[in-house]
């Protein structure tokens, strides 16, 4: 198997900026043009010693992208340790095109991830593990390639999302096209009762636009209790996407039942949805970007809260918890582009694309009212510049340390004199939460 070398790059954590009461955000690692890839589409995964896994759609062997290793440093304050784990190079029969996604990880530590196309140019999941001598590229298997076009590919075609792992490290995620009736599917893919064997696609369901159902299932997926699965869609119900629910079969064999808990107007709710997150009780949150392109963003988005119903088969009731101010420049953030993360006292903290005083987009903290039914309060905590400190950031994540870690498509400045390919962030947080 060809592969790019696997060169460790040191990178300093700079403090580039200052915000609120102290919090600050570190560029941990700026992005050059080279093999070592360029440009994330999509934020990180954190693991539990706290290295970053994240993918680039350029750069590496091909020019098609790469999956990459931060490591925080031995001792505060150090370099962290960017490393190329893998290039994606289909001229080896491998996946190719990350598009967006990044790897989850699974037991034992490997990584677990899809790409857009490859192999047949449809797509693929695919697992990487690390070099048995623990240095060098690690190693790729491609566990399932998904197959011919939209409308005849009955296990879905061009998966899109960062996958979730169940039990038994059953592996659950969703294509937008293929499936039935060609609107996309979710899936689930089951390990080999022994090692070396062949991994088992099952289709839970397929997505059936003309029956006004979703269409296009986008971002990952919430598990809830009992095994309900939760996820959202980019278009369907009335073209401006759906908040579904599907709940496990009661006998062995039988299908999996759909529920749309909420279908967008394109109105006040605003239309697009990103993917949503399980919070206490039952109650899922999520982002609608309000617009499909964001190169063309003219709308603001919003975040939402779904609270289930009180009794069974009720219906659920959607409350907007702050709509952004959205245009190019303003104090406020616009397009909203991912779900975001639950804090440890009930605040929501994402990020917007576009918006905020320099128009590339800023960090945010969604804070809960203080008595039961009362209005969040929305508090910018970064606005990026696109300078050494990125621009148009992806999504965070929760570190182990408490910290938020992201990336930038956007800005940097790289050791090899490369400007404006994304960077990698760190945005610290007080100890205890943010001062108000």
């Amino acid at each position: 198997m060809r592969t790019m070398s696997a060169g460790r790059f040191l990178s300093a954590g700079i403090v580039l900026a200052l915000s609120l009461n102290g919090q600050a955000l570190n560029t941990l690692y700026s992005f050059g043009r080279n093999e070592l890839g360029y440009q994330p589409e999509a934020g990180v995964t954190v693991s539990p010693g706290g290295e970053l896994f994240g993918t680039t759609n350029f750069g590496g062997i091909s020019g098609l992208g790469v999956v990459y290793e931060l490591a925080p440093p031995a001792m505060a304050g150090g370099p962290w340790t960017y490393t190329p784990i893998h290039s994606f190079n289909p001229q080896n029969g491998e996946a190719e095109a990350p598009a967006g996604t990044v790897p989850a990880i699974g037991p034992g530590g490997l990584l677990y991830g899809v790409t857009v196309s490859g192999v047949q140019d449809d797509g693929v999941v695919y697992r990487l593990a690390p070099a048995p001598s623990g240095d060098g590229p690690w190693h790729q298997n491609t566990l399932l390639a998904f197959t011919g076009t939209p409308s005849t590919a009955p296990g879905g075609d061009e998966p899109d999302c960062t996958l979730s792992i169940g039990p038994q490290g059953t592996l659950y995620g969703t294509a937008t096209l293929g499936g039935a009736f060609s609107n996309g599917v979710v899936f689930r893919l089951m390990p080999p009762s022994m090692q070396g064997g062949t991994w088992t696609e099952q289709v839970l369901y397929s997505f059936d636009w003309a029956a006004g159902d979703g269409e296009a299932p986008r971002g990952p997926l919430a598990s809830g209790t009992g095994g309900a699965i939760y996820g959202v869609t980019q278009y369907g119900g009335i073209s401006f996407g759906t908040v579904f629910q599907l709940l496990p079969p009661q006998s062995q064999g039988g299908l999996w039942t759909e529920s749309l808990l909420h279908v967008f107007t394109g109105g006040s709710d605003s239309s697009y949805p990103n993917g949503v997150i399980l919070g206490p009780g039952g109650v899922l949150y999520g982002t609608v970007a309000g617009v499909t392109h964001l190169e063309t963003a003219s709308a603001s988005g919003t975040v939402f809260q779904l609270t289930p119903p009180g009794t069974p088969g009720g219906a659920w009731t959607e409350t907007i918890l702050h709509s952004f101010a959205g245009g190019t420049r303003n104090p406020d953030g616009s397009v909203p582009d991912s779900a975001p993360v639950l804090g440890p006292n009930g605040e929501l903290y994402g990020t917007t694309y576009a918006g905020g005083t320099h128009g590339v987009g800023t960090i945010y903290e969604l804070v809960p009212p203080s008595v039961p039914g009362g209005e969040w309060t929305e508090v910018i905590l970064y606005n990026f510049t696109d300078g050494p400190d990125g621009g148009e950031p992806n999504a965070v994540a929760f570190g182990p340390d408490g910290n938020l870690y992201g990336t930038t498509l956007i800005g940097g400045v790289s050791p090899d004199g490369s400007k404006n390919l994304g960077t990698i962030f760190q945005f610290v947080l007080p100890q205890n939460g943010v001062r108000r």
